[in-house]
């Protein structure tokens, strides 16, 4: 523990229930779509009342995932922006941050005369597409795709959801412990009635009257280590930022994204884009970090054979350095700023996430307030195998400007 005086380290594992995404599947909207390894909305609503946020504020998100934040803010009518490098990220949470008639969804529902799930024809050269999907199946999903992008705007946005969750569903991807794995999957011939009563709950999620105005929520494609001015001031920050676990979201929601939003030569350069947070990804600064964190690095490093490690925790770090100089531009001063985070081990080793990153906003200007730990995790099976049990911390880190 590397602790100072500057801050103190508080035990909030009361949390423990809202750090996973498990009330986000029993809640209306924000179970339209979540990520596996998300936290709960009630865990927002803990800092919002926390901080004593109200509508005269303004909430920055710059890892806006499935937009759990944005939406929640939008929930208690606090304006929020959220920026995501994903398109599918970005997708879902305007989608559901929109404001629909819900009468108006159900007419033009009726409207459709027929849903069709045909096969198309075209040729398909995408080699990933056809290692995640069977043709079969992959030619039902275009077909479906190509008969929504019919349908009008509202009614389509959440058809798409529908069918997102139908590619995941009908894929050969299994997600096991934030990793896709590869099983049978089911025939494609129940694709069509499982994509129309996914979505006839998605509508069923609706509000019966629209009550807010779109224009205080957004969420835009950007990246974190390079904030657009554009967006203007925030007077708090609550976000999550990838854990340094290797785990790959590029991978994770292949499917989504190769059926929703790209083909996989621009998802090997996404990749590489996303923040360092597994071993694939690049970061673009070369620069020193504080000796506390390079020591730590290199003691991973000298345990480990997979030399890997040491330029992604190098490079996370760094572009979580970026990120916290990105922020700052953008913030009001005394804005108070959460990111929810998780430590790592390799190799036997712990890296402290949470008291490097206080150490670098500390270094970026910030004040620091304090860290709340929300609850332990265990490792990884070959970890506890290899080096013993070893419970790691899963902390919100909070700071101000």
């Amino acid at each position: 523990m590397i602790a100072t005086t500057k801050y103190k380290i508080i035990e909030r594992t009361d949390l423990a229930p809202f750090a996973s995404p498990k009330a986000l599947s029993q809640t209306p909207i924000h179970r339209w779509f979540f990520f596996p390894h998300s936290f709960s909305h009630k865990l927002v609503d803990v800092l919002l009342t926390t901080w004593g946020l109200s509508k005269k504020d303004r909430i920055l998100d710059p890892f806006c995932g499935a937009g759990c934040i944005i939406l929640q803010a939008k929930i208690k009518n606090i304006s929020a922006v959220g920026i995501d490098i994903l398109r599918l990220s970005v997708f879902v949470t305007q989608t559901k941050i929109r404001d629909y008639s819900k009468d108006k969804i159900l007419q033009n529902w009726s409207n459709i005369s027929s849903v069709e799930c045909v096969e198309t024809s075209l040729p398909i050269k995408d080699d990933a597409l056809l290692r995640i999907f069977p043709e079969d199946t992959l030619r039902h999903l275009l077909g479906l795709k190509k008969c929504i992008s019919m349908w009008p705007d509202g009614l389509k946005d959440l058809a798409t959801i529908s069918l997102l969750k139908m590619a995941k569903r009908y894929s050969k991807y299994k997600i096991s412990g934030g990793w896709p794995r590869w099983k049978e999957p089911p025939n494609p011939h129940g694709l069509l009635e499982d994509f129309i009563k996914e979505l006839m709950k998605i509508i069923s999620d609706l509000p019966e009257d629209s009550v807010s105005c779109n224009s205080q929520w957004d969420a835009r494609i950007g990246d974190s280590r390079r904030l657009s001015e554009d967006l203007g001031y925030f007077s708090a920050v609550i976000t999550s930022p990838p854990y340094p676990n290797r785990h790959d979201y590029t991978r994770i929601f292949a499917p989504e994204l190769l059926i929703g939003f790209m083909d996989s030569k621009k998802l090997k350069t996404l990749r590489r884009q996303t923040l360092v947070s597994h071993v694939e990804a690049i970061t673009e600064l070369d620069e020193a970090l504080p000796e506390i964190i390079e020591s730590h690095i290199q003691r991973v490093n000298e345990n480990t054979k997979d030399k890997r490690i040491l330029p992604m925790l190098r490079g996370y770090f760094l572009d979580l350095r970026r990120t916290l100089q990105s922020l700052s531009k953008l913030l009001f001063k005394g804005a108070k700023v959460a990111f929810v985070v998780g430590n790592a081990r390799y190799a036997g080793v712990t890296v402290p996430v949470d008291e490097f990153l206080m150490v670098l906003a500390e270094e970026c200007g910030y004040s620091p307030i304090e860290i709340w730990v929300i609850r332990y995790r265990g490792n990884s099976a070959q970890q506890m195998k290899k080096f013993g049990k070893e419970r790691q911390r899963e902390s919100i880190i909070i700071f101000e400007k």
